[in-house]
């Protein structure tokens, strides 16, 4: 089942629409990781590389409604069901997540330090 996806490059600082196969094994090749995380609210859930802050250069993106920036790509979807271990497609629009995505410097992300502990 082809489902909807979205995902965001802070290098290339661009979201675009993308297909996802459901299949949790393609979320690697699609953001270029070995290994994944996954980090979300309730209205949506972003798979991040888990071993991005050690990699060089580094690109940061922030998302509305989630509080720290994120490292390398992201593929955003629909909130995880932790019963199940699915992710839906999301029902957000493209227009709407690039309004939600804001591109990030590590410069900015440092100065962000403070801000994030409190």
């Amino acid at each position: 089942m082809i489902m909807q996806a979205y995902l965001i490059d802070p290098e290339k600082r661009i979201v675009e629409s993308c297909d996802y196969d459901g299949d949790w094994k393609s979320i690697s090749a699609l953001i270029e990781c070995d290994t994944f995380d996954v980090a979300g609210t309730s209205e949506f859930s972003v798979y991040v590389d888990d071993e991005g802050l050690y990699k060089e250069p580094q690109h940061f993106f922030m998302i509305e409604g989630y509080p720290s920036p994120l490292c390398g790509k992201g593929l955003l979807l629909g909130p995880v069901n932790y019963d199940t271990g699915e992710t839906p497609e999301s029902d957000l629009t493209l227009e709407q997540v690039q309004a939600l995505v804001s591109f990030k410097t590590i410069d900015e992300v440092i100065a962000l330090g403070p801000l994030l502990r409190e």
